[in-house]
């Protein structure tokens, strides 16, 4: 009878021999430079912060105009007439000129910044999609693996049930097993077409392959501390940089409030022929020093600048607050690759150890010492392995990328390019 049963599950052994999990190495995510590329010169969220440089930088040529003459004309009717010609030079505006340049020049590097940021958001969101991506595709992989390894065992129990070793009970638990397996594998497709679909669209390209596996072996390859990278991502993340640049933008307006308390000495070169209050035809020209000061009513100027140091203030705290933030952030990525990375090692030989438990339950089987259902629950736990393996894959290699990205190694600032 013990030779009926070797026969039986012979094909089963073989099976089980040749499916021992080896993860593969089909690619690689160098695939993901020219995605990246691709990203960052065709989305039009960077073409809009492009625009916005563009007109930022006409808001410069525009306040220096400030320091050049300015022509007017005053034409005046009824029933006399009456021309003014009036060329107005500014000498000194207690740093009024200087500020409102100052604000526009910040701005222009604010809008330079801001262009490094959307390429900064959108890089993050197209890794966290291949990183999905890759998970899906993953796990479909090793579903399918422990489906087949379920479709060998109903072949394998319904040649023991027409052999009349075997119960119906034991295949009811199998069917139910396969139509769980079944749906997990329909659930990992449908996040593999979501995440393609996201991929399409963040690369604007609806014919682009979603063929994207992780690398197998995924390395930060970086030499720095901790305390390095948190220093470095300080130093060059966008948000950083743009929370930086509105302090400086607020000090300058700071700086123009101030200049409102001080009068603005202008030379003036004029010309007037006739009057609205007299008959006379007459002509003058003049040259002359003029002094304006306009404080605001009551000195609201005062309030005006008592306003902006609040805002400084404010700035700074919130600045602060985001580094916080980015550090923990950072901190929470640092941790969650290099556990990746650790528990791979670890994962592959639960995988190796489970398919040996695997098979010796097979033999264990038809010895009779062990259940049906020790069986089917070792195979269970061979897929959930092989699962979580490629789960820590997709996480370990994208997180390098995503580290790469948040220490300003991964992609080049936008905003200076011409």
């Amino acid at each position: 009878m013990k030779v009926a049963h070797l026969k039986l599950l012979l094909p089963f052994l073989l099976t089980l021999s040749s499916t021992l999990w080896c993860a593969p190495n089909d690619a690689n995510l160098s695939t993901l430079d020219p995605l990246i590329t691709r990203v960052l010169e065709t989305h039009p969220k960077l073409s809009a912060s492009r625009m916005q440089i563009k007109a930022s930088k006409s808001g410069v040529d525009g306040a220096k105009w400030g320091y050049y003459p300015t022509p007017s004309i005053d034409l005046g009717g009824g029933k006399n007439s009456s021309t003014l010609v009036r060329l107005e030079q500014p000498l000194w505006a207690g740093g009024r000129i200087d500020a409102t340049v100052d604000i526009s020049l910040s701005k222009q590097r604010e809008s330079e910044v801001a262009l490094d940021e959307s390429a900064y958001t959108l890089i993050d969101s197209l890794l966290q999609t291949v990183q999905n991506l890759t998970q899906a595709r993953g796990r479909i992989r090793a579903i399918t693996q422990g489906q087949k390894q379920l479709d060998d065992f109903n072949a394998m129990l319904n040649r023991r049930i027409e052999a009349g070793v075997s119960s119906l009970a034991d295949q009811e638990l199998i069917k139910s097993r396969l139509a769980q397996i079944n749906t997990d594998l329909t659930i990992a497709k449908i996040a593999e077409k979501t995440a393609c679909s996201q991929l399409r669209l963040i690369t604007a390209q609806s014919d682009i392959s979603c063929a994207i596996d992780a690398d197998r072996t995924p390395s930060l390859d970086t030499q720095l501390s901790t305390e390095e990278m948190i220093a470095q991502m300080l130093k060059t993340h966008p948000s950083v940089l743009k929370a930086t640049i509105q302090i400086q933008t607020a000090e300058y307006e700071r700086n123009k409030a101030k200049a409102a308390l001080w009068p603005t000495v202008s030379l003036r070169a004029e010309y007037q022929k006739g009057s609205v209050y007299t008959t006379y035809a007459t002509e003058n020209s003049i040259i002359y020093l003029s002094a304006q000061m306009n404080p605001g009513a009551g000195f609201s100027s005062l309030s005006g600048i008592e306003a902006s140091e609040a805002t400084i203030q404010q700035l700074k705290f919130n600045k602060l607050t985001l580094e916080q933030d980015l550090t923990q952030g950072l901190l929470r990525d640092i941790d969650d690759h290099r556990s990746a990375l650790d528990r791979v090692q670890g994962t592959n030989l639960s995988i190796d150890a489970s398919q040996k438990v695997l098979e010796s339950y097979a033999r264990l089987f038809l010895a009779g010492k062990r259940q049906w259902l020790d069986l089917v629950n070792s195979s269970k736990e061979v897929t959930q392995n092989r699962i979580n393996l490629e789960d820590l894959l997709a996480t370990a290699t994208v997180s390098t990328y995503r580290l790469k990205l948040k220490t300003g190694e991964l992609i080049a600032p936008l905003g200076k390019q011409p």
